[in-house]
């Protein structure tokens, strides 16, 4: 387009300097200046209308857009799988509450969701006194002293959304993959916004898991020493893995809704019967003889070919 308007620009000066012909009367630039001026102006047409039809061809289009569906589904897919493993590295690690800072007394080292540690502890309510060294799950009958006070009611409340959410996650992993495994997966609209829903499902669950715990993990009566503790790198890994399911479904769902408003009205048949009639001609009229008797009575009444075409 550019090098149209430099070639337009320099032929208008030709032009202007050949408008009035020569003393000796020769309109040979002129007419050469007109000739080539036509020539570019028909040739920039013809290269516009060709490009116009091809950015509107239905076919690069479609090829376009799933090459671009194509790519969003495989970042998805990857920030999918990401989530689910850091989900499931939340759950299994025990640093969610952890004595990070100096001062104090060192009998707590660390807790999760299903186990804590202790340094030379003894309980305040054990009557036994029993010394707690090292690091228990939750339900082993060796803390089952201390059960009732560190699986406390909110604790209760953490576990299990922090397990519908890894449980969903899985699903939505699992859906991911069977949209992954397909051959034409881009052309399944309800598998991409399952997907979607349980990547979204199980993420809300994180983020209850995730304001839960932040809430009540600084409580007083849980663990001692709780102005020496802070939240480990399991409580971030969390929220990053609620992060991650909230993307995953909101690229999925994009893609899903897109792709189910694609089905609801199909393009393709549009298109096709819109070249249809764009092409569309009308039939060519059958001879005098082939026609019925009321319309050959017609014709020769009226003697007007308005009535052939109304009535051909």
């Amino acid at each position: 387009m550019t090098l149209f308007l430099v070639c337009t620009m320099r032929y208008e000066q030709t032009i202007e300097q050949s408008l009035l012909p020569s003393r000796e009367g020769d309109y040979s630039s002129f007419i050469a200046a007109v000739v080539l001026l036509f020539l570019l102006f028909i040739l920039n047409f013809f290269l516009f209308c060709q490009s116009r039809s091809k950015i509107r061809s239905y076919k690069q289009i479609r090829r376009k857009r799933m090459k671009r569906g194509f790519i969003i589904a495989i970042i998805w897919e990857v920030l999918s799988f990401a989530a689910f493993v850091l989900n499931l590295t939340a759950n299994s690690s025990d640093r969610w509450w952890v004595n990070a800072k100096d001062g104090g007394e060192k009998t707590f080292i660390r807790a999760g969701l299903w186990q804590v540690c202790f340094n030379m502890y003894r309980h305040r309510f054990d009557y036994y006194g029993k010394i707690y060294h090292g690091c228990w799950w939750l339900f082993s009958p060796e803390i089952r002293l201390l059960r009732s006070w560190i699986t406390n009611n909110w604790l209760r409340w953490v576990q299990t959304l922090s397990t519908l959410s890894l449980i969903t996650s899985f699903f939505a992993v699992i859906a991911s993959l069977l949209v992954l495994r397909n051959s034409e997966a881009f052309k399944s609209s309800r598998q991409v916004l399952t997907a979607a829903i349980l990547h979204g499902l199980a993420g809300v669950l994180m983020l209850a898991t995730v304001i839960l715990f932040g809430v009540d993990g600084k409580r007083r009566d849980w663990m001692m020493n709780w102005q020496f503790n802070w939240f480990g790198w399991s409580f971030q890994i969390a929220i990053v893995s609620c992060i991650l399911h909230l993307l995953t479904a909101m690229m999925a769902g994009y893609q899903g809704s897109n792709k189910f408003l694609h089905d609801m009205y199909d393009y393709e048949r549009a298109h096709e019967e819109l070249e249809h009639r764009s092409t569309l001609k009308y039939p060519p009229l059958p001879p005098y003889h082939s026609r019925a008797s009321s319309e050959r009575g017609l014709s020769s009444n009226a003697g007007s070919k308005t009535h052939l075409h109304q009535y051909a």
